[in-house]
Formats: C-alpha cells, sequence, structure tokens
C-alpha cells in the first residue's frame, strides 16, 4: 500500500476495549483507538490461546489497523467478519459463531451511532 494512502498516525489516541468470552479459548480482548474522529487501529489479544491463535488475532489486529488508516469503512470491515464460524461448540455468554464474529461484534458495538449506523467515532457504553 502506498504510503500516500496511510493516515500518520498520532502520538496520542482514545479508544475502547470490549471483553468477549469464549467457551474454550480464553478470554477475547477487542480494542479499537479512534484519533478523535475516525476509527483508527485495532489490536486483538486472545488470552489463554496457543501461539498461533494469539499469532492469528495480531495479524487479524493488523490487517484491520491498515485498512483503517487507507480509509475503509469500519462498517464494511465489520460485515465481513460477522457470520464466520468454526467448529467450537458454543460461544459462552456472546452467543457467537466464532471468535472472528466476535470481533465482527466488538467493531459494530464501538463504531455505531445512535441510530445503530456504523460510523468511524466510538460509541460510550
Amino acid at each position: 500500500m502506498p504510503d500516500r494512502l496511510k493516515r500518520p498516525r498520532p502520538d496520542v489516541l482514545c479508544g475502547k476495549t470490549i471483553k468477549k468470552e469464549t467457551s474454550e479459548c480464553g478470554n477475547l480482548y477487542i480494542t479499537l483507538n479512534t484519533d478523535g474522529e475516525d476509527a483508527f487501529e485495532c489490536f486483538i489479544v486472545h488470552g489463554k490461546a496457543g501461539a498461533c491463535e494469539y499469532a492469528h488475532k495480531e495479524a487479524i489486529g493488523r490487517l484491520i489497523s491498515i485498512a483503517l488508516q487507507a480509509g475503509a469503512d469500519p462498517k464494511k470491515i465489520a460485515l465481513s467478519l460477522r457470520g464466520i464460524q468454526c467448529n467450537s461448540s458454543g460461544w459462552g455468554s456472546s452467543k457467537s459463531a466464532s471468535c472472528l464474529d466476535m470481533i465482527g461484534q466488538a467493531l459494530v458495538k464501538m463504531t455505531k451511532n445512535s441510530t445503530d449506523d456504523v460510523i468511524g467515532g466510538l460509541v460510550e457504553e
């Protein structure tokens, strides 16, 4: 991706973290930071996951960040992750199809306004 498309990272960002409980894989923590106007970067940490699963979640967070910094619509990112299923049975109280579905749900929750449309800023809990 050419650097001209990527927004420069400010020194200070504000964000929110959502904790999602999985039935078998430990907790999933999704953090979305904003530059004050738009979603800017995403970090995903998968507690108690094996090294490979942890690395996959880190990679997904990095890819989401690159897309956001290039101007991608957070709603499209979230919708592309929603509904992805895995073979684990049950997903705790989150009622999700997979960790990827949980990430999509968290992005929607953190970027919607009062009319339930996804926008660039973060929603207050």
